[in-house]
């Protein structure tokens, strides 16, 4: 199995809070570059380049010839330090990530590591006596632990070692990687136990507990793909957007056998082919999450979250019936989970099933979750409006408004249409100038009639705003 990063260092989380800028271009790199210019100090100076080719030097020599195995360890562990994770290095990890045992067999298997470190040692001690005696690199595994140590022949040291030029710190990083970089150091600094339902919190904590020995990488990817899902809504903020698909690419990059991680990004990359206005970009990101939400199921069939993001993914490729199929199976599974209840109202408000809608999304739900609520509201306002309960609907979205929810499009469209019909034509009029205002050439209208599973949901919105006199841009 192959070792995953964590993040325990400055530079484990600049190393792995870049991996998404390839794809929605979230540039992390001028933002810990300073820090990180104090970090990256290899034992006696020597640097990692040198350090991996005399790695390579000794993997190849006698010594090590036939020993496969061991090769590994050493590797392994080498990589492990050079990353900045040498306090992770234990036998239970190297039994988890090296030898590829399963967690409940790593108790039993740890006298196998310490056997093979010992195996490790003499064999290092063996090269550098003999072949590798002239080696401008020594590497050592001290007794009682399983972190190398690397040092240089005197004269092999350099009288100069170079280091990264220091950058400005970039102020103007914008949201999406203000986003970023609050998650990722609230991960780093804070051992915070993700908002759950009271129902899940002992196994979770018994979960954690277990992890936290054999796979601390896993612990940490539990607890950053959580700080994902928050940030996937407001859905119509792309940099907050993309912030979550960084967060979650992070995650993959920790481990990639997480199924949350491939459900997180799945749900975000339907989330943009959804917003998208044209199908050039829709159908690839489409297909891209839906084969992530079938590697998250194949991963953990049976957990709610990676139903739910086979049912987002669904949506996003208009196949309403499985978006359906898959959203009753997570909310089955985990009917009080926040995060499942925000897809599962957007499922079945897109779905025409708007009774279904209000009953998954009661005060009582709304009182519980309080994060999510103007998630809530604005489902349940908008099954309302789509219920021709327009006073109703009003209400619900002017309550998401004042309760600290954003004012987006999308309230301030049904707000404007469900004043039209409720008669309140100067009220209506404020909210067409305040969304020409704000949003002079979104068309709404046009996304939400691709958006339901019945276009004439999105007509009747958009006969409401045009009522209320906002005339659609060209």
């Amino acid at each position: 199995m192959k070792a995953s990063p964590k993040f325990q260092t400055l530079e484990g989380i600049f190393a792995h809070a870049t991996v998404a800028s390839a794809t929605f271009g979230v540039d992390f790199s001028g933002i810990f570059s300073t820090l990180l210019n104090t970090e990256n100090q290899s034992d006696n100076a020597v640097s990692p380049s040198q350090i991996q080719a005399a790695l390579a030097d000794l993997l190849a020599s006698e010594r090590f010839a036939n020993a496969d195995r061991l090769c590994k360890f050493l590797q392994y562990v080498i990589d492990e330090t050079l990353e900045g994770r040498k306090e992770m290095i234990r036998a239970k990890s190297i039994a988890l990530d090296v030898y590829g045992y399963r967690p409940d067999e790593v108790e039993q298997r740890e006298s196998v590591v310490r056997v093979d470190a010992g195996r490790v040692r003499r064999k290092l001690y063996d090269y550098h006596t003999n072949e590798g005696k002239d080696a401008a690199v020594r590497i050592e595994l001290p007794k009682g632990g399983y972190v190398p140590t690397f040092s240089q022949r005197p004269d092999s040291v350099q009288t100069h070692v170079e280091t990264p030029p220091r950058k400005k710190w970039p102020w103007g990083i914008g949201l999406a990687t203000a986003c970023i970089v609050v998650v990722l150091a609230s991960v780093f600094l804070a051992e915070r136990t993700p908002q759950n339902t009271a129902r899940n919190i002992q196994d979770e904590t018994a979960l954690r507990l277990a992890l936290y020995d054999t796979a601390p990488h896993r612990l940490q990817a539990m607890r950053l793909a959580q700080e994902g899902r928050d940030l996937i809504f407001p859905a119509t903020s792309q940099e907050q957007l993309e912030a979550a698909a960084a967060v979650f690419n992070a995650v993959l990059k920790l481990d990639d056998t997480y199924a949350g991680g491939h459900a997180g990004l799945s749900q975000v990359l339907a989330m943009f082919s959804l917003l998208s206005p044209d199908t050039v970009t829709a159908e690839p990101l489409a297909g891209k999450a839906n084969a992530l939400s079938d590697k998250a199921l194949e991963l953990a069939p049976s957990a709610a979250w990676s139903m739910s993001a086979k049912s987002w993914s669904a949506l996003a490729t208009k196949d309403y019936a499985a978006a359906r199929f898959w959203t009753d199976k997570a909310l089955d599974r985990a009917p009080d989970d926040p995060h499942i209840l925000e897809f599962a109202a957007l499922v079945l408000l897109y779905s025409g099933a708007f009774d279904d809608v209000l009953q998954r999304t009661g005060t009582d739900v709304i009182s519980a979750n309080p994060k999510q609520g103007f998630v809530f509201h604005n489902a349940r306002g908008s099954a309302l409006f789509h219920l021709k309960n327009h006073e109703a609907a009003a209400q619900a979205f002017e309550t998401s408004i004042a309760t600290g929810g954003p004012l987006g499009p999308v309230s301030v469209a049904y707000l404007m249409a469900s004043y039209h019909y409720l008669g309140q034509d100067v009220r209506a009029a404020e909210l067409v100038r305040l969304f020409n205002q704000h949003w002079p050439q979104n068309r709404i209208d046009l996304l939400l009639m691709r958006l339901f599973q019945d276009a004439v949901h999105g007509q009747y919105l958009s006969d409401g705003m045009t009522g209320a006199g906002w005339i659609p841009p060209n």
